[in-house]
């Protein structure tokens, strides 16, 4: 369950780093995001966040839930600065081939 709690976070803090120029840049080759894409990215980033507090949920009780989530947000945030530090490609390849937040930008201007 923790597994499966981190790989949401990180995927939801994935969203939150494309919503930036820099990281659009290297997934998309070119432009910044609009304004529209970046709120798109920032509500699906949040979704998968909350969504990572249900596998917590089932597995502690409310208390110690909250704070092992706590804890993998901090965890995820390291993940996910040492991969784009260091790995950038695999996390272009992830947000290409696993994350919600691409499937709304071609109905966005």
């Amino acid at each position: 369950m923790t597994a499966l709690a981190l790989i949401l976070i990180v995927l939801g803090f994935i969203h939150f780093a494309a919503s930036t120029r820099a990281f659009y840049k290297l997934i998309f080759g070119r432009g910044r995001p609009t304004s529209k894409l970046r709120n798109w990215l920032h509500i699906v980033g949040y979704m998968y966040l909350a969504v990572a507090l249900l596998p917590c949920l089932q597995a502690w009780n409310t208390q110690m839930a909250i704070v092992i989530w706590l804890g993998l947000l901090h965890v995820g945030a390291v993940v996910l600065t040492l991969l784009l530090t260091y790995w950038p490609e695999a996390v272009k390849r992830l947000w290409q081939f696993a994350c919600a937040g691409r499937l709304g930008k071609p109905f966005l201007p």
